[in-house]
């Protein structure tokens, strides 16, 4: 099942009947305006709420859009059926899964000694709401948060993030996690705030050198429209050298200002003419799509990085997202690793001002014994771990960690795929 269409807007408030259950009934709109596989947004008390109409159940479900994880915004997740009435619909951020019925969050886990991975409960985690269609054909959802219940998404639902009118209803997708489609940018009759319909554009304002040969660097764009998006994920260009991704280090929130990182050591042409200021500066490039699941907005976290080649480029602009001191973060862990010593990036592609990190530079493939060596089970127990680079490179680090020996969840495991394309 994919994601379908969707749209916020302002509930109508029903009087609730003195016989019902407590809570208010908000009018979310006509039946037939929520065809199957369709969903919408509504905002009460400072709260968004993602309502969906599944078409394989035929059912209208609802729940807290801010999710439990780390308060990104759900409503475009994909919606999967787990067997056994399982519905859930799968964080387009980081791809946890959550049932529509009872918020709980499902993961697939083992047994040690088995290896085999079963479906598992972590118990209810993303607050749910009643929805129902009344007489007169509205699709309704009651909204009551007076019970005794607690769920983790209470503590986002309110977040700025998450009730962004311009970020509410976007999914940044486009890892290995999920089939939904990058964030594609196109002509449409409303541009975000943006000065204008039409194609949206990057210009290039500023190249920042981070090394003597010119091999690494930043480059600030302005684009013509607001964009969401957050240090880690990606932008997809169509520069006059061809089209290329990058990896965005650092974005404003107004959605229009981004700086890429770019490093021209693993080739390209379109990477030397970006940062080349005599040829980039000022000219116009269309933005193609922007996409990626590698965001951190946790205030405290204990995280565990492994990279292999390119792959290192989200990670780093990760910690560089987190300010001079690493302050929202206390612990991090990360394993680099390259095929050879001649692919090494220059050291100031790991500038000082990320703050707090273990970092260990590997020039050789991951093997269970090269983990063991630097990690051991104590070590990576608790923390989200964060996976980037080749797939083949993925897929072998992946067993190393969910191995017995580590004893890690797949559920913890954040990964994407990353190459030269």
């Amino acid at each position: 099942m994919g994601s379908g269409s969707c749209r916020m807007t302002e509930p109508q408030v029903q009087q609730q009947p003195s016989s019902s259950s407590s809570g208010v009934v908000l009018r979310v709109c006509p039946q037939a305006e929520l065809s199957a596989k369709s969903r919408r947004l509504i905002r009460v008390d400072g709260r968004c709420i993602a309502v969906y109409h599944v078409k394989r159940t035929g059912g209208y479900y609802a729940l807290d859009n801010a999710c439990y994880h780390h308060g990104l915004p759900i409503l475009n997740g994909d919606i999967e059926d787990l067997g056994n009435g399982h519905i859930c619909v799968r964080c387009p951020w980081h791809s946890y899964r959550i049932d529509l019925v009872t918020g709980e969050g499902w993961y697939y886990g083992v047994n040690p000694p088995s290896k085999k991975q079963t479906l598992k409960s972590k118990g209810p985690k993303q607050r749910p709401y009643p929805v129902h269609v009344d007489e007169e054909g509205y699709v309704c959802v009651t909204y009551d948060t007076s019970g005794p219940e607690v769920y983790e998404s209470d503590q986002y639902a309110a977040s700025s993030l998450c009730n962004r009118p311009d970020i509410a209803g976007q999914s940044c997708s486009g890892g290995v996690h999920s089939s939904v489609e990058p964030v594609a940018i196109h002509n449409d009759e409303e541009d975000g705030g943006g000065g204008g319909g039409g194609e949206a554009e990057a210009h290039v304002t500023q190249v920042t050198l981070a090394n003597a040969a010119g091999t690494v660097g930043y480059v600030t764009l302005r684009l013509s429209k607001a964009i969401p998006s957050l240090p880690g994920q990606w932008l997809r260009l169509r520069c006059p050298a061809g089209e290329r991704t990058w990896t965005i280090a650092d974005a404003h929130p107004d959605g229009f200002t981004k700086s890429l990182l770019v490093s021209q050591k693993h080739g390209g042409t379109a990477s030397t003419w970006i940062l080349n200021p005599a040829d980039a500066l000022h000219v116009p490039m269309p933005v193609v799509s922007v996409g990626g699941q590698f965001t951190l907005c946790h205030e405290e976290q204990r995280v565990f990085m492994v990279s292999g080649g390119i792959g290192a480029s989200p990670m780093l602009a990760i910690l560089r997202g987190l300010g001079p001191t690493g302050n929202r973060m206390t612990d991090v862990l990360w394993l680099v690793f390259w095929h050879s010593a001649s692919e090494v990036l220059d050291e100031v592609y790991y500038p000082p001002q990320v703050g707090v990190v273990s970092r260990h530079t590997l020039c050789t493939r991951p093997t269970k014994e090269i983990f063991s060596a630097i990690v051991t089970k104590e070590d990576v127990r608790g923390r989200a771990i964060y996976l980037c680079g080749p797939e083949g490179f993925m897929n072998t680090v992946r067993t190393i960690l969910t191995d017995t020996d580590f004893g890690v969840s797949e559920e913890d495991i954040h990964t994407e795929t990353f190459t030269l394309h």
